[in-house]
């Protein structure tokens, strides 16, 4: 069933987009519970550089794009996705139905009795979603352009949770989900299921490396450590390729190892009594090579998306005192230089509102932000 949902406004990105937030704040304390706990689920960068490149020397560059916002009046979207700067797709878990959003029309796909997680793509014509039914099966929900195909995995789940499952797409005919049950393949439909390799490690990632090989990421807490491994499918089975532990209560060093494109990276945190500096290290396909650190100019990195080798797009924050919220601002980084493109408004009291981005290309990002009953599209085209 298609029908349009939700009134959208459309205007040209004059300033950055604010939420009505009138709270009591005690920022020091917030601040504290935020480096504590935040960074379990932060995101990762990679950038492009043979050579250690360090930001302290470097100046920010002018703003590269020029922005416009679409306002929804609606919220709760749980992921993104977009190939042209027109169309931007997205999904809701509350309805459990993907939206389209052409031009100025809102168009809503009601999916059917699933939780909706996340989705990937390869062209409008084939976007998987990636769900889970009503006793717990994980699920295939294909989107071919016109309408949905249903692939069944055989495979269930003990309860929801989200966390517990990712996925990714290959090729128009080819997805993967690796949760802590299983890991699935269906391919053409058909479904082949492989032994997720360690129960007690929960996936973070599943992707094809530029080699070929599907890998998964995935980690634990466990006894004052923090766990992260690389599997890889090597003759019909995963395989461990790269182990990483570190203490994670009262370190001053926090490395988290993630994947942009199917490239594997770490993204390495210092902290330094009120502020942390960033430093990226590129993976070899045995080790982790350092690359280059961002110092001051961003302390966290909580979203990005773009060419590994080219323009990154970021949602960082950037921590000022103890009594204020750490700045959080959309930026560009080519490499070499960083440039600051919108300042993000402070988070709600409760609950924090979500942030996607999809760059389409170099010339073209849309950035979802995303609240309760209230949801933005920013377009960025180059200038």
């Amino acid at each position: 069933m298609n029908y349009l949902k939700s009134k959208v406004c459309f205007s040209t990105y004059q300033t950055c987009p604010s939420l009505p937030v009138s709270i009591n704040r005690s920022p020091s304390i917030l601040k504290f519970l935020f480096v504590c706990f935040a960074l379990v689920g932060v995101i990762f960068i990679h950038g492009c550089s043979d050579e250690l490149v360090s930001v302290d020397k470097q100046i920010f560059r002018t703003q590269q794009f020029n922005w416009q916002t679409t306002e929804i009046q609606q919220g709760n979207f749980t992921d993104l996705w977009a190939d042209r700067s027109n169309v931007v797709y997205m999904l809701s878990y509350d309805d459990r139905s993907l939206y389209k959003l052409s031009d100025k029309n809102l168009t809503q796909f009601y999916a059917g009795d699933y939780n909706l997680y996340s989705m990937d793509a390869v062209s409008e014509n084939a976007i998987y979603i990636f769900g889970i039914s009503q006793d717990f099966q994980l699920t295939f929900i294909k989107w071919n352009g016109s309408g949905f195909e249903y692939i069944p995995s055989g495979v269930f789940l003990d309860q929801y949770g989200s966390s517990w499952m990712r996925g990714c797409v290959i090729t128009p005919d080819e997805a993967w989900i690796c949760s802590q049950t299983s890991i699935i393949q269906s391919q053409g439909g058909n479904i082949t299921t492989y032994i997720y390799p360690d129960s007690t490690m929960v996936p973070k990632s599943i992707f094809k490396s530029p080699g070929g090989k599907i890998q998964v990421i995935c980690e634990k807490y466990i006894s004052g450590l923090h766990i992260q491994k690389i599997y890889e499918l090597q003759d019909g089975s995963f395989a461990e390729v790269y182990e990483h532990a570190e203490p994670y209560l009262q370190s001053t060093t926090r490395t988290f190892i993630g994947q942009l494109n199917g490239s594997v990276f770490q993204q390495v945190y210092k902290f330094e009594g009120e502020s942390a500096s960033i430093c990226v290290r590129s993976y070899d396909g045995s080790a982790f090579n350092e690359m280059y650190c961002l110092s001051n100019k961003i302390n966290m990195i909580r979203e990005l998306d773009g060419n590994l080798f080219g323009e990154l797009i970021l949602y960082g924050e950037t921590y000022q005192d103890p009594y204020q919220y750490p700045k959080r601002q959309i930026f560009t980084w080519n490499g070499t230089f960083l440039s600051r493109e919108i300042e993000m408004p402070d988070p709600p009291a409760i609950m924090d509102y979500q942030v996607k981005i999809k760059s389409v290309n170099p010339d073209l990002v849309h950035i979802m932000h995303n609240g309760e009953g209230l949801t933005k599209i920013l377009t960025g085209t180059r200038k």
